[in-house]
């Protein structure tokens, strides 16, 4: 018989038993060659391979251990060292061409399967699947607080401290009431709460400032969202909140337009035919000085005015004391300029230029023309009664 490579030999169809000889062509003769004479002086046993190479690996009841000489569960690798990397899986394949993967299993009806970490010999996480239920879902699980966060799998919806999420993102788990067709992407499940104070909601924290803002629902004859902040206390200031009606009470603060001439918009009303605008964006109330221009010199001269929108209201009281080179038949100084010409009722006058039966001033720009009429006329017209020593007082409001 010639002699043949052992690559070149056909395959046992069983595996090699103890007392099996193997024939092997050497020289053009059959050698019987028993597995002892194969593994005799090269001991290839697990064990034999662990003393060699100065390894701790045992085997007890089906149990393996490597670093341990009496594993407790299936495989058990332990260290003493610090800093030591236990089990490392590599694939050095190239970029693109391979990957890498710890695979656990478990039966179709199998309950959970994950990886538990523990501190000591106490159980601090379990992280996988199931472990509650038999289903898919990923979970961070705490065998002494429950589930941390959970990841359905049919969904990929997010839970923390929520098994059963039907948001994308839940925070969570207290019981929702129907209807609860429409959910958000992110949900918060809070418990009652009438207040800011407490825990809930979504808080926002200035880092390193001590300032911090709120966002919470609460209860308050239906859900309302309340918005608030705090600084430096443990106690959270109310500054916002809109009803379930839809009702918006500012709490402590004033509703302040960032861009001129906006403000609030009244177009939801119907309107009459003549309508040019339903939006109101200008507050304003101060002082003004009438005068009567030149060199003129008061006794008395004061004035304030209030505008809502377009629409200016102003009163005026002034005592010429000398007239000096100042116009005796209108007064100047209104704060805004006037849209055609509006009427000024007069309440009180003394001590005129002119004796007079009327007095009838009307708003022209920021100037209040005197026009009335005279003592045995019939007709208004430009007064001139502003003279040293007369007194006005008036009101009246126009357009702007």
């Amino acid at each position: 018989m010639a002699d043949k490579k052992i690559s070149a030999l056909t395959g046992a169809s069983t595996p090699l038993a103890g007392t099996e000889v193997l024939p092997i062509v050497q020289g053009g003769a059959t050698v019987k060659v028993a597995v002892s004479d194969l593994t005799a002086g090269r001991a290839v046993s697990a064990l034999t391979l662990a003393s060699t190479t100065g390894a701790t690996f045992a085997t007890t009841s089906g149990n393996v251990g490597i670093g341990t000489a009496s594993p407790g569960e299936k495989f058990v690798v332990t260290s003493s060292t610090a800093d030591t990397l236990l089990v490392e899986i590599t694939n050095t394949k190239a970029a693109g061409q391979g990957d890498a993967y710890l695979k656990i299993g478990k039966a179709a009806n199998g309950n959970s399967n994950g990886i538990q970490l523990y501190t000591g010999s106490t159980q601090k996480w379990i992280v996988g699947t199931g472990i509650t239920a038999i289903d898919d879902n990923f979970k961070v699980y705490s065998p002494t607080y429950g589930e941390r966060i959970t990841v359905a799998n049919s969904t990929g919806n997010v839970g923390i401290n929520s098994s059963t999420p039907t948001a994308l993102l839940q925070i969570g788990n207290e019981a929702e009431s129907l209807p609860a067709t429409y959910t958000g992407d992110i949900k918060l499940n809070s418990p009652l709460r009438t207040s800011l104070q407490g825990t809930g909601g979504i808080e926002f924290i200035v880092g390193g400032g001590g300032y911090c803002a709120k966002i919470q629902a609460i209860s308050d004859n239906g859900a309302s969202l309340s918005f608030g902040t705090r600084y430096g206390s443990a106690s959270w200031t109310e500054r916002v909140r809109i009803d379930s009606l839809g009702d918006v009470t500012n709490k402590t603060g004033n509703f302040v337009p960032a861009t001129a001439a906006k403000g609030i918009n009244f177009t939801a009303n119907t309107p009459a035919a003549g309508m040019t605008s339903q939006l109101l964006n200008w507050y304003e109330e101060g002082t003004w000085t009438p005068s009567i221009g030149g060199n003129a010199t008061y006794t008395t001269q004061t004035g304030r005015y209030t505008r809502v929108g377009r629409l200016v209201t102003f009163m005026g009281d002034i005592t010429i004391n000398v007239q000096g080179t100042g116009n005796a038949g209108s007064i100047v100084g209104l704060p805004f300029s006037a849209v055609g010409n509006n009427a000024v009722y007069v309440g009180y006058f003394s001590n005129l230029g002119q004796t007079v039966s009327s007095i009838s001033p009307f708003v022209g720009g920021t100037t209040i023309n005197l026009y009335g009429i005279l003592v045995a006329a019939a007709t208004a017209t430009n007064l001139t009664i502003l003279t040293s020593g007369a007194r006005l007082m008036f009101q009246g409001s126009y357009e702007v």
